[in-house]
C-alpha cells in the first residue's frame, strides 16, 4: 500500500426519506456534498482502487463512491418522533406547494424583465425563466402521474424502521450505480448514520475491512461490535507509520483484583451498598507502549503519545525507551542480547533486539472471533500479521498528545460545576477568571482584550478577522453601531456559554497510560505478581504538567456525579522517568488496587484523558464536597449476554434501528442527573421544608443519592451500547426516575391540604439544554449562583456612536472618475441575503447538542461561504463600488434606528421627512441582518483593497 495525498473527501449527505423518494419515487433533491471520508486506512485503499473515481471541486474532493444516509430522529418531550417516508396523502400537497413555489419564482422574475433597462441582467433573467419552465413542466407531469398512480405501493406512508430495512436490504441507486449498505461507524451509529458504496466497489473493499475473516451464513455472531471493530481502518488519522508486526510484542493482559466501599448497580438498577465489593481493573486494558526510534522516523519524537489504528487493531501506544531497558535488563540478568528471545502469548518467539512495539490482546479485536483454543487464536493472529504486511505495514495514527487550547486553564462543564457542594462566595470565587475576562471584553476604554478575542476565535463563517483588522488600522471603528451592536451579541453569547458552566480553572487534559514500567518488565516475563513497582499508593500518579509531592483532583467526561471526583498524589519516579518519555500531555497512573478506573465511569486506556485539576480554590470545594458528603464508588454490575445472529443486512438493520432508539438516553441520562444534584443540594439547604408521615428530608436525600447512582451506571450503558447491548429496559426506568416522589415536594393547596408537586426545572436549565423551561425556579445549586452571578455584570457604557462613513475615506479624484456599478452593488447585496438565508437553513437543520460537534454544519457553513466567494470574486469590484456598499450598510444602520425610534414612541407625523421616505426606510431595515455580511465578503475577497478604504488612526 503507498501512501496518497492528505485531502479529505466530501461526498453526498442525504436523509434516508430523501433518499427513498429520489430513488424510488423519482422525485428531485438538492443533493450536498458535506459528508465526508476522512484521511484514513480506507481512503487510502480507495485512491489504489481503479474503479473509485474523485473530482476536485474548486479546492475540495468529491465522490460519488460512498454516500452517507441520514437516519433523523427528533425527540419532543422525551418522545422519539422518528423520520418517515409521507405517503401519498401528504406527498401531494408538498408537491403542490413546491410547484407554486417556482411559479411565483417565474412571475417575479416576468415583472423584471419587464422593467429592466439592463440588457446583461435581461439576458439572465430569461436564462433562469427557461431553466424554472423546464422545472415546472416536469413537476406537472410528476404529480399527474403520481395522481394517475395513487394506489401503487411506493407512494405509501413507509415508517423508520421500515425504511432502514429497505435501504439497508434493497440498496438504491444514484446516478445510474446501485449502491450497498457498507458500514458504519461508532461515531455515525450514535447520530443515526451509515454509509452505502457503490457496488463495483463493495466486494474488495468489504473484503479489506473484514482483514479477509469469513464469516458463514448458517452461523451467528455478535454483530454489534462486528460493526464497530470493521471501521477502525475508517477513522480519520493525522499521520502514518510503518511497524512490521516482526517488532510487536504482545503479552498478556493482567488483572488486579481488589475490594473495596461501593454502591453496585446491576441488571435489576437496584443500588445497593456493598462495603466489601470486588473491582476487577484491567490495568493495560488499550494501551500499548512503542520505541521512541519509530517515532523519530516519521519526525515525531517530541511527542509521548500516539493513537494507532489498522485492521481490528486500535491502542493508545506511549513513547518509551523499549530497547534501552531490554539491554539493561539484559546486562543486570547476564542474557545476550544477539541471542536473548521473548515469548509472546501465542507462544511466537520474537528476538528482544527486535521488539519496538509492546501490546496486549485487548488491543487485537479480532481475536473475538477467532475461537478460544491457544492454536486458534494465534492462528488468528498470524492471519492479522500476513494482513498488515500485505498493507505494507501501514498504520494509521489518529492523534498525538498536544498542548490545550487555552494555555494553562480549561473550561469546566456544567456537569462538574454543579456536583461542587458550595455557596455564592465559593461561586464568586471560581468564576472570578471569566467575570473579569467579560468585563475586559466590554470594556470600551481598551478594546485590546476583545480584538485578542475576535482573533483568536476568527473562522470562515464569522466576521471576527475582518473587524479585529478594521480595529487595528483605526480604533474608531469600536464607536460605530455596527461594530457595539456585533459586540454587544457576542459578548451576549459568551456571557450564555459561561453561565452555562462554561468557567476556566487551572487545569489540564491529559492522556491515561496505566503502570507502563510494570508493562516493560512484563513483556521479558518479569511479572510474577500483580504489584507495582513505582507506585506505593493505589492513588498515586505520575506527570510533569504539575508539581510533584502535591494532591490533585481528577475527573474525566462524562462527569454525573460527586462520586466522580478521586483525589491523587503526584509523585516523582525514577523509572518512569528513566523508561517512559512522558510529556506534560499524558499522566502515569496506577491501576492496581486502585479505584480510579472506576470513579471515572470505566475510564481506560485506549486514548482516554482525564482532567488534572490544579486550581487551588477549585480544589478546596471539591474537598469540601467530599466532606460533607459519603460517595462511594458507583460500580456497574450490569452484565450484558451477546445475542449473536447471522450476519445479515436484515439484521444489521434492526441493531441499527434499536441503536437509533437509544440515542435520546445519553442526553436525557446526563440532565436527569443533574436536575437530581440540583434538587439534592437545594433540599439539604432548604429550611422551610415540609414533611409528613410519608415523606421527610433524611429518606428524600436517600432516594435520590440511589437514583444519581443509577444513572451514573446508565450513562456508560449508553454510551457504549453501539458495541454492547443490554437487557434492560433504559426508557421504563427513566420513567420511573422522573416520576420518583424524592425529587417532588410537599405544599399546601388553595385548600389548606398538602399535595405532591412536581418541581419546576432550575433557571440554569435554559443555558444547558435545548429546552427552555416556562417557569423556571431559583435552585440553592452551583448552577443556579453561577448563573445568576454572570447576569449581574454590568453591561459597558457606550459613549456616543460615530458614523461607519466618519471611518472611511473619500475616493480619490481618480476614483472618483469611475462611478460605482449600480448593479453590482444590487447584484452583491442580493447575494450576501441568499447567503444569510442559507447560513439560516444550515442552523436551523443542524444537530441540536450542545455536547456534539455537528461536521456537516461545519462543512455546509464552509461551502456556503465558498459559493458566495467564488460568486463575489468573479467580479471585478471598483473602489468606488465597495465605497458605495459601505454608504448602503450605514443606510441600513441609519433606517434601522429610525425604525427602532418609531417602535418606541409609536407615533406616526405625516410632516416628519422620516416618512417621506418610509418605504425606503423599511426596505433598508429589512436588511439588517446583512449589514455586517456585506462588509465581510469585501473583506474576504480582498482585504487590501477593502482596509484601504478604512481611514488611519492618526487621520
Amino acid at each position: 500500500m503507498t501512501k496518497n495525498n492528505k485531502k479529505q473527501v466530501y461526498i453526498p449527505s442525504i436523509e434516508a426519506e430523501q433518499l427513498y423518494d429520489m430513488s424510488v419515487r423519482g422525485l428531485d433533491i438538492k443533493v450536498d456534498y458535506v459528508g465526508m471520508i476522512p484521511y484514513s486506512l480506507e481512503l487510502i485503499r480507495l485512491r489504489l482502487n481503479k474503479k473509485f473515481k474523485e473530482r476536485k471541486v474548486s479546492s475540495r474532493y468529491e465522490s460519488d463512491a460512498i454516500i452517507n444516509i441520514k437516519f433523523k430522529n427528533k425527540i419532543s418531550k422525551n418522545k422519539v418522533i422518528p423520520s418517515y417516508v409521507r405517503s401519498y396523502d401528504k406527498l401531494i400537497p408538498r408537491l403542490d406547494k413546491q410547484l407554486e413555489g417556482l411559479i411565483k419564482e417565474k412571475s417575479s422574475l416576468d415583472k423584471n424583465i419587464k422593467v429592466s433597462c439592463n440588457k446583461r441582467a435581461i439576458d439572465k433573467m430569461e436564462k433562469s425563466v427557461k431553466q424554472l419552465e423546464f422545472k415546472i413542466d416536469n413537476l406537472k407531469k410528476k404529480i399527474q402521474q403520481i395522481k394517475s398512480d395513487k394506489d401503487n405501493t411506493i407512494y405509501s406512508e413507509m415508517k423508520s424502521d421500515e425504511l432502514r430495512l429497505h435501504l439497508y436490504t434493497k440498496g438504491f441507486y444514484f446516478k445510474g450505480e446501485k449502491y450497498k449498505f457498507y458500514k458504519r461507524t461508532s461515531s455515525k451509529s450514535k447520530n443515526l448514520q451509515a454509509l452505502w458504496i457503490q457496488e463495483k466497489l463493495y466486494d474488495e473493499m468489504m473484503n479489506w475491512s473484514l482483514m479477509g475473516l469469513k464469516f458463514e451464513d448458517d452461523k451467528e455472531y455478535d454483530i454489534a461490535s462486528l460493526l464497530a471493530y470493521t471501521s477502525l481502518v475508517s477513522s480519520s488519522i493525522v499521520e502514518t507509520i510503518n511497524i512490521d508486526p516482526k517488532n510487536i510484542l504482545i503479552v498478556d493482559d493482567q488483572y488486579s483484583v481488589f475490594e473495596t466501599n461501593a454502591i453496585e448497580v446491576g441488571n435489576d438498577l437496584k443500588p445497593v451498598h456493598n462495603e466489601k465489593a470486588t473491582i476487577e481493573n484491567n490495568i493495560w486494558d488499550g494501551q500499548a507502549l512503542i520505541d521512541k526510534s519509530l517515532l523519530e522516523s516519521i519526525g515525531k519524537g517530541d511527542k509521548g503519545f500516539a493513537q494507532l489504528r489498522s485492521h481490528f487493531f486500535k491502542c493508545a501506544s506511549f513513547s518509551s525507551n523499549i530497547q534501552d531497558f531490554i539491554c539493561d535488563y539484559a546486562k543486570q540478568h547476564g542474557k545476550d542480547i544477539e541471542t536473548w528471545k521473548l515469548k509472546d502469548c501465542f507462544g511466537n518467539e520474537i528476538l528482544a533486539k527486535d521488539v519496538l512495539l509492546i501490546s496486549t490482546p485487548s488491543s487485537l479485536k479480532f481475536l473475538k472471533y477467532a475461537g478460544k483454543s491457544k492454536d486458534e487464536r494465534a492462528l488468528a493472529y498470524k492471519n492479522w500479521c500476513d494482513k498488515v504486511r500485505e498493507d505494507d505495514c501501514l498504520m494509521g495514527i489518529v492523534k498525538f498528545d498536544k498542548g490545550g487550547k487555552y494555555g494553562d486553564r480549561q473550561f469546566t462543564s456544567y456537569q462538574m460545576i454543579n456536583t461542587l457542594f458550595c455557596n455564592q462566595r465559593d461561586i464568586e470565587e471560581l468564576s472570578k477568571f471569566e467575570v473579569e475576562y467579560i468585563k475586559s471584553l466590554k470594556d470600551v476604554e481598551n478594546n485590546n482584550t476583545y480584538i485578542e478575542y475576535l482573533e483568536k476565535n476568527a473562522q470562515v463563517a464569522n466576521s471576527y478577522q475582518m473587524f479585529a483588522d478594521m480595529c487595528k488600522k483605526n480604533p474608531e471603528i469600536a464607536e460605530t453601531t455596527l461594530f457595539k451592536n456585533y459586540r454587544k451579541s457576542e459578548i451576549s453569547k459568551y456571557k450564555k456559554y459561561v453561565k452555562g458552566g462554561k468557567i476556566r480553572i487551572k487545569a489540564g487534559y491529559c492522556t491515561v497510560v496505566a503502570n507502563p514500567v510494570e508493562m516493560l518488565f512484563s513483556a521479558v516475563d518479569d511479572f510474577k505478581t500483580v504489584e507495582s513497582r513505582t507506585f506505593e499508593k493505589p492513588n498515586q500518579v505520575y506527570s510533569t504538567k504539575y508539581s510533584f509531592d502535591k494532591e490533585y483532583t481528577v475527573l474525566r467526561n462524562p462527569h454525573n456525579a460527586m462520586h466522580n471526583f478521586y483525589k491523587v498524589e503526584n509523585i516523582d519516579n525514577s523509572l518512569i522517568k528513566k523508561y517512559i518519555n512522558t510529556t506534560d500531555n499524558i499522566i502515569v497512573i496506577n491501576a492496581i488496587d486502585s479505584e480510579i478506573l472506576c470513579r471515572l465511569n470505566g475510564m481506560d486506556q485506549d486514548g482516554d484523558s482525564l482532567l488534572l485539576i490544579e486550581d487551588i480554590y477549585f480544589n478546596k470545594t471539591i474537598d469540601k464536597t467530599l466532606e460533607k458528603g459519603n460517595y462511594p464508588v458507583i460500580l456497574n454490575k450490569i452484565t450484558s449476554k451477546p445475542k449473536p445472529v447471522q450476519l445479515n443486512n436484515a439484521n444489521i438493520a434492526k441493531i441499527d434501528g434499536d441503536i437509533a432508539l437509544s440515542q435520546k438516553w445519553t442526553g436525557s441520562i446526563t440532565n436527569l442527573a443533574q436536575y437530581y444534584v440540583s434538587v439534592l443540594w437545594d433540599l439539604k439547604q432548604d429550611h422551610n421544608y415540609i414533611q409528613n408521615d410519608n415523606k421527610n428530608k433524611a429518606d428524600d436525600i436517600k432516594e435520590i443519592l440511589g437514583n444519581l447512582s443509577i444513572l451514573v451506571v446508565l450513562s456508560n450503558v449508553s454510551i457504549d451500547y453501539s458495541k454492547k447491548k443490554i437487557d434492560v429496559d433504559v426508557d421504563s426506568a427513566l420513567s420511573q426516575i422522573r416520576k420518583n416522589p424524592c425529587v417532588k415536594k410537599l405544599e399546601y393547596n388553595a385548600k389548606g391540604k398538602l399535595k405532591l408537586y412536581a418541581r419546576n426545572k432550575p433557571k440554569f436549565w435554559g443555558c444547558v439544554t435545548n429546552s427552555k423551561p416556562k417557569k423556571p425556579d431559583f435552585y440553592n445549586c452551583p448552577m443556579d449562583l453561577l448563573s445568576s452571578h454572570i447576569s449581574k455584570v454590568e453591561d459597558a457604557k457606550y459613549t456616543h456612536s460615530v458614523s461607519l462613513l466618519d471611518c472611511v475615506r473619500e475616493l480619490t479624484e481618480e476614483e472618483k472618475k469611475q462611478t460605482y456599478d449600480h448593479k453590482q452593488v444590487v447584484d452583491i447585496i442580493n447575494a450576501v441575503e441568499e447567503y444569510s438565508n442559507q447560513i439560516k437553513e444550515i442552523h436551523a437543520n443542524a444537530i441540536e447538542d450542545k455536547d456534539k460537534v455537528d461536521e456537516e454544519k461545519n462543512q455546509a457553513l464552509i461551502i456556503a461561504n465558498e459559493k458566495i466567494n467564488n460568486k463575489i470574486n468573479k467580479k471585478t469590484i471598483k473602489t468606488s463600488t465597495m465605497r458605495q456598499l459601505f454608504v448602503e450598510v450605514q443606510k441600513i444602520l441609519d433606517a434601522t434606528k429610525i425604525v427602532n425610534k418609531k417602535k418606541k414612541t409609536s407615533k406616526v407625523n405625516n410632516n416628519d421627512e422620516i416618512d417621506k421616505n418610509l418605504d425606503m426606510i423599511y426596505r433598508y431595515n429589512k436588511m439588517r441582518g446583512i449589514a455586517t455580511q456585506i462588509l465581510n465578503v469585501l473583506y474576504q475577497k480582498d482585504p487590501e483593497k477593502f482596509l484601504d478604504l478604512i481611514k488611519n488612526s492618526e487621520n
